[in-house]
């Protein structure tokens, strides 16, 4: 595919995802969140799991707290990435509580306290939970524009990755470059 096309493309998508989040109310969004969380953590590959990265959620993503504080509860070791902006990268840190571990960072995203917490290796990870604007079934994602999510993926090979996503994600195909690294699965309400 044409990049001025692709990139032409995304955005269009871009657009009329966002417009479907928005759209989706407080509440309902709540419930939404508590369906995949329980699918999710149902799911052996969580189960399994002794090192799992998870994003801290935006208000228009599915919320992550609920998943964060079970998997802390059930003995998992949590990483939360934060984005190091100069060098166009993500920087995973293993947390111990939502509450004190935590601070807003770039893109207003809650991020790890670098001080407080360890710095992760990717490839120590047995599960990743990948944000995104947009899925489709065969793990195709398209995230918000800046590439972070996929320039860490990359090293993370071997590493189970699942988007969570509410069903107004879910497309017929995402459109893809090379670049782009494909999701094991995608888990919707």
């Amino acid at each position: 595919m044409n990049p001025a096309y692709l990139k032409h493309h995304k955005l269009l998508l871009r657009l009329k995802l966002r417009h479907s989040l928005s759209r989706i109310q407080t509440a309902c969004r709540k419930r939404k969140s508590r369906i995949i969380i329980g699918k999710l953590t149902r799911n052996p590959v969580f189960k399994k799991a002794r090192n799992v990265l998870t994003y801290v959620a935006l208000p228009d993503e599915v919320e992550t707290r609920e998943f964060i504080l079970k998997a802390l509860k059930s003995g998992k070791n949590v990483f939360v990435p934060a984005v190091e902006r100069a060098r166009k990268r993500i920087r995973i840190y293993r947390i111990e509580s939502l509450r004190r571990d935590l601070r807003k960072g770039a893109y207003g995203i809650d991020e790890p306290l670098k001080k407080k917490a360890r710095l992760g290796d990717p490839k120590c990870l047995d599960l990743i939970l990948v944000p995104g604007l947009g899925f489709d079934r065969m793990g195709r994602r398209l995230g918000r524009g800046a590439g972070y999510y996929d320039r860490f993926l990359k090293r993370a090979s071997g590493v189970v990755k699942v988007g969570i996503a509410f069903k107004e994600q879910v497309v017929k195909k995402i459109p893809t470059a090379k670049h782009d690294v494909r999701l094991d699965d995608v888990i919707t309400d």
